[in-house]
């Protein structure tokens, strides 16, 4: 029960909170990185090179990946 309260609590939280943008590159170079975790399964460094593709062919900058 304590759990499913604590998800709510989260829940709401969320919700009542504005959005934030997060800002990936700007002007051209990178602001963020892409983590992958030690054991990182194939399809989540597939994931990574996906994404670090896609960020790179919108906006010419390369998010590492670390």
């Amino acid at each position: 029960m304590r759990t499913i309260a604590a998800a709510f609590l989260v829940a709401a939280h969320m919700l009542s909170s504005p959005a934030k943008g997060i800002t990936l590159v700007r002007d051209g170079k990178p602001e963020a990185v892409i983590v992958l975790g030690e054991k990182a399964t194939r399809s989540a460094q597939m994931g990574a090179f996906e994404l670090q593709h896609h960020v790179r062919l919108i906006t010419g900058a390369e998010l590492p990946i670390t």
